[in-house]
């Protein structure tokens, strides 16, 4: 056993007993029996729907207003006639929200990015430690928590953050990189820092591992090869998944996250869809009415904070589309399984016939990742549609480029022009990756 072992454990076995407790029940969760699992996530979520209601002036106008009671949650119908929360009540509704818990060092600010429109501003329960969520994750990797890593992320860390965070991980050592600081230079150093320190992990949005990577392999930028990546924010193309495990000598894992709600699911070393974290999270996948649709099929993500009695979040559209996957895990992990996000609900085009579609062109080179390393969807706002390609290495990607660019115009009924640029770059909007940007 390593220094670092003995001493993140003894932190467990003394100031942090009660994440050590956690990270002991998260381990027997894994491999519940399924109706197990299901079994705790009724009680939990009937659990927080019964403090909702009677500690927060939001819910219990809500479930008023939707002639339920607490009683009632505990059926799944009655849960699904639940009205869906969006990111505008969070954002109009926030001091309503805060729960006669959400007092001081209970609670914890976060800022979403704003990717959808305005930033939300909410609180997680800091008596939660859901970073354990993600040491879970990471042990399916072959990674421990107290090997050191490295992460790209848009924190904004000065000196005081940075020494509190430097003390709370002694002695295991965290390298971060800034999403403002993604120019040469400030990469070079950070490649460096890392082939110093060798970290064993390397986490971080989709699109800034995808750009440091191209400057890695365009130059004389090198890395350490890492024994994991793991990616989040952005859909997980197959052509970027390639990629990143080709510049960084390492597989590639996909999680989902987000800010209101820290760590949702995340992929196992079988890489065949990401295992929902449902010991501590609900996430449903629902159709226009807010009803769940049957698993396999196409909806938009809806979830459910098990774990948060400061700022609950019930039924809370994230703004994502995706699927329930119907086939368990080869890995022996029973938890469900949710394949990656197929992109945002507001990534629709527009037609001159005031016709709108969901574009669902997410997956255009999903088939051919070798053709197209990384693309765009850019319809103007004269409705005329660009289609932004950097090159893969197959010889024939200005053939399946042209395939493509077909299948755009089919689905936009031949009321628009669509051309196509080939490009060597595609800048990312708050770190993250858009498939599809309409202007119109």
């Amino acid at each position: 056993m390593t220094t670092r072992e003995l001493v993140f454990n003894a932190k467990l076995r003394t100031v942090q007993r009660s994440v050590r407790a956690l990270v002991d029940e998260l381990a027997a969760n894994e491999r519940l029996p399924l109706e197990k699992i299901e079994a705790l996530q009724r009680s939990r979520r009937a659990s927080i729907a019964a403090f909702a209601q009677a500690n927060t002036a939001f819910y219990a106008e809500r479930f008023r207003d939707a002639g339920l009671s607490v009683g009632d949650l505990a059926d799944p119908e009655a849960w699904a006639s639940l009205p869906i929360t969006t990111k505008t009540h969070l954002r109009e509704n926030n001091q309503q929200i805060r729960s006669s818990e959400a007092i001081g060092r209970n609670t914890r600010e976060v800022r979403t990015s704003g990717s959808t429109g305005q930033p939300n501003i909410t609180l997680v329960d800091a008596r939660f430690a859901s970073i354990a969520l993600s040491w879970r994750m990471q042990k399916w990797w072959g990674i421990d928590p107290w090997e050191d890593a490295a992460r790209i992320d848009r924190g904004v860390r000065g000196l005081k953050e940075s020494l509190a965070g430097g003390a709370r991980w002694w002695p295991t050592r965290r390298l971060y990189l800034q999403l403002w600081q993604l120019d040469e230079a400030s990469v070079r150093q950070f490649a460096r820092t890392c082939l110093s320190v060798r970290p064993v992990m390397l986490e971080g949005q989709v699109a800034a591992l995808f750009e440091v990577a191209e400057m890695a392999a365009a130059g004389t930028i090198t890395f350490p090869p890492f024994r994991a990546v793991g990616v989040t924010a952005s859909q997980l193309m197959p052509s970027v998944r390639l990629r990143l495990e080709e510049v960084y000598g390492a597989p590639v894992y996909d999680q989902y996250r987000c800010a209101e709600v820290p760590f949702l699911a995340g992929e196992c070393r079988a890489q065949s869809g990401m295992h929902i974290f449902s010991d501590y999270r609900y996430l449903e996948v629902v159709d226009d009415s807010g009803r769940p649709v049957p698993d396999g099929e196409e909806g938009d993500v809806v979830v459910t904070d098990l774990s948060n009695r400061v700022f609950p979040i019930i039924r809370y559209k994230l703004g994502d589309r995706a699927r329930i996957r119907t086939a368990p895990c080869t890995c022996g992990i029973t938890m469900p399984l949710m394949e990656s996000p197929l992109g945002r609900a507001n990534e629709v085009l527009r037609l001159p016939d005031r016709k709108t579609l969901v574009s669902g062109l997410n997956n255009a080179f999903w088939d051919r990742p070798d053709a197209a390393r990384q693309y765009q969807v850019h319809q103007r706002a004269d409705y005329s549609i660009v289609l932004r390609v950097i090159p893969g290495e197959a010889t024939d990607y200005r053939e399946v480029t042209d395939q493509v660019a077909e299948m755009i115009r089919t689905r936009c009924k031949n009321q628009v022009p669509v051309s196509i640029e080939y490009v060597n770059r595609i800048d990312a909007v708050n770190g993250k990756f858009s498939y599809v940007i309409c202007d119109v």
